[in-house]
């Protein structure tokens, strides 16, 4: 479902652009955020052991 609307904006953010105004206009209308939670496992020795993304 994440990725259905993550197309869906940027297809909004791609008909935008062509649909003129430049690249200045387009920046000022556009607006995006992505939370990632999840968790990361570091070993003793520094390297990351695992991770999980929820």
């Amino acid at each position: 479902m994440k990725n259905a609307w993550m197309g869906m904006a940027l297809w909004l953010c791609a008909g935008v652009a062509l649909a003129g105004g430049g690249k200045a206009e387009v920046r000022k209308q556009t607006e995006a955020s992505v939370l990632v939670t999840g968790t990361v496992d570091i070993e003793t020795d520094g390297h990351v052991g695992g991770y999980a993304l929820d």
